[in-house]
């Protein structure tokens, strides 16, 4: 359990290297491609136990380490409600939606749809959240998150940085949201 947090308490022991956040995904998910009839490996499974959770928030607070939270299914989104209930998560929390495509089927669709019904469970509460498709382009769910309160970004091929805050920028702008300074991100994240 310690040795998969490690990188992050390494980072965190010099003020140079000091990760602001590190993610914590909040339950236990397929990870395994399925691809042309078949598995890629066929035991690729991501387990996290609930005092390895536990562990990873306690564990974060005291490195001076924001967690985000991330969930890739409504069970995950119910997990981050009890530690946050429990009191292992501070506010204001930051916490992901991770849609899943390319042959990835443990989390929710990468479509509009599969953020719907992440956003059903969304608990109530001060957090700031977002979303990201693993292995897929998560341009309409973006603008969705930009218009529910959420942040966004697309996976436009392969841009740079820039050119994806570019994009969802532009994109926000559009739609009458105005994009954060570092410092009111630094503000709304409690950092």
């Amino acid at each position: 359990m310690r040795d998969r947090i490690a990188h992050s308490e390494a980072l965190a022991g010099d003020p140079t290297t000091r990760p602001d956040i590190a993610p914590i995904d909040t339950g236990s998910t397929y990870i395994d491609r399925f691809e042309h009839g078949g598995f890629r490996s066929g035991d690729r499974t991501c387990v996290n136990r609930t005092e390895m959770l536990r562990f990873f928030a306690e564990r974060l607070r005291t490195l001076g380490v924001k967690p985000q939270f991330v969930s890739w299914a409504v069970p995950f989104t119910r997990m981050f409600a009890a530690l946050r209930e429990i009191g292992h998560v501070d506010a204001p929390a930051w916490f992901l939606f991770e849609l899943t495509d390319g042959g990835i089927l443990g989390g929710h669709p990468g479509t509009i749809d599969g953020l719907e019904a992440h956003l059903r469970f969304l608990p109530d509460g001060p957090l700031e959240w977002s979303l990201s498709n693993k292995i897929g382009n998560v341009t309409s769910q973006a603008a969705l998150a930009i218009e529910r309160g959420g942040h966004g970004w697309p996976e436009l091929g392969c841009p740079d940085n820039s050119a994806v805050i570019q994009f969802i920028a532009n994109l926000s702008s559009a739609m009458g949201r105005e994009v954060a300074s570092v410092a009111q991100t630094q503000d709304m994240l409690g950092l």
